[in-house]
């Protein structure tokens, strides 16, 4: 992406034509910006640093630390569509990134998001490259905070009205959508399958790989029985953020009373809540890392917690760790399209090999009887 595709987002006028409209600046404006690309791990988004300096009577006050997304094409515009329906929606939610501005620019083919930089007071809790190595995994008290904050964003959003106008925009998840399009998806996860059985069949556990055959043909009445009503009534599930790893995390670098964040909403649907905990808890952790002195159980049942304090009825643990297992059973395919596309090898492998553990631990194979 060259600089032309960036320098309208970086235009004094731009940003005060847009701050105006939205009314984060009702008087004075800015004067001059800065601009600096940050590296990240996502290739598919490009990232400015913004640095801001406004006329002496602007009102109200703003950040003059920003960071400004964009991605090409339509790709971005999940993202877009989430915080459209958070506004829409006068949701507030404190542990979501702040946004002060996003659309898509159709003349440039790019949607953008515009962010406050909380790089100065937060880390990222962990990154890609870590979390596939399993290295540098988050300790307890990190990671109970992570979860209140993710629990205080799903109860944010069970919402029924918000639900209903999320649905069409952003699906029910990654390949259950409604019924006729998961039966029409099920020949592609058997091509995939058929696929990565070839490709590892010369050192991939047997067991393992019988294990995930017998599953496979089961998956179209797993979800009958146990997501088809619930997602085409809007019961019992919520907006998640989709792409739930620690790496979208921004967790506070030293002690004080600053929130965690989660961001890059790239992937937000609606489904379960458990789609989002499997992503954080089981990928990546192996089952000594998730039994130690009852780690999963706690750290589920704080979750839990958190979600009724949000305002979560009728929403049992029973039911939270049900949906659990359910979703080890579908991720398990996710990890599988993952070595398809070309992911890189510790990424799938050792997803993989997590969510198989988590499969045994978990006694999964009980939902397909």
């Amino acid at each position: 992406m060259d600089q032309l595709d960036t320098c309208r987002f970086t235009n004094t006028e731009w940003l005060n034509s847009e701050f105006y409209r939205t009314g984060h600046l009702r008087h004075g404006r800015v004067v001059h910006t800065c601009s600096t690309p940050l590296t990240t791990e996502a290739r598919t988004s490009f990232l400015l640093r913004l640095k801001l300096a406004f006329s002496e009577n602007h009102y109200p006050q703003l950040s003059d630390n920003l960071v400004m997304k964009l991605k090409p094409g339509l790709a971005g515009m999940t993202e877009v569509a989430f915080f459209q329906l958070l506004q829409a929606h006068s949701i507030q939610c404190p542990d979501i990134i702040p946004a002060l501005l996003w659309g898509y620019d159709s003349t440039n083919s790019l949607s953008y998001l515009l962010m406050e930089d909380k790089t100065p007071s937060h880390i990222v809790m962990q990154t890609q490259q870590e979390a596939c190595r399993m290295k540098h995994v988050p300790d307890d008290r990190q990671v109970y905070a992570a979860l209140k904050s993710l629990a205080c964003f799903h109860g944010a959003c069970w919402k029924q009205d918000l639900l209903t106008e999320a649905a069409p925009i952003l699906g029910r998840g990654c390949f259950w959508n409604r019924e006729q399009q998961f039966a029409t998806n099920q020949p592609l996860r058997q091509r995939e399958f058929a696929a990565f059985h070839q490709a590892v069949q010369a050192w991939f556990p047997v067991e393992q790989l019988q294990q995930i055959a017998t599953i496979l043909p089961q998956l179209l009445t797993l979800w009958r029985n146990h997501l088809q009503t619930r997602l085409d009534n809007l019961q019992q599930v919520t907006v998640v953020h989709g792409d739930c790893y620690f790496r979208h995390f921004f967790y506070p670098s030293a002690d004080g009373n600053h929130p965690v964040y989660l961001f890059d909403f790239d992937q937000a649907t609606v489904q379960t809540p458990a789609y989002d905990l499997v992503q954080l808890l089981v990928s990546y952790w192996i089952p000594v890392t998730r039994r130690q002195d009852q780690r999963e159980k706690r750290l589920l049942q704080h979750y839990h917690a958190a979600l009724l304090d949000a305002g979560v009825e009728d929403y049992s643990f029973e039911q939270l760790m049900d949906d659990y297992r359910l979703m080890v059973i579908f991720q398990l395919f996710a990890a599988i399209k993952e070595q398809v596309r070309g992911c890189a090898k510790p990424l799938w492998l050792n997803r993989l090999l997590c969510l198989l553990g988590a499969f045994e631990d978990l006694e999964c194979r009980q939902l397909l009887s």
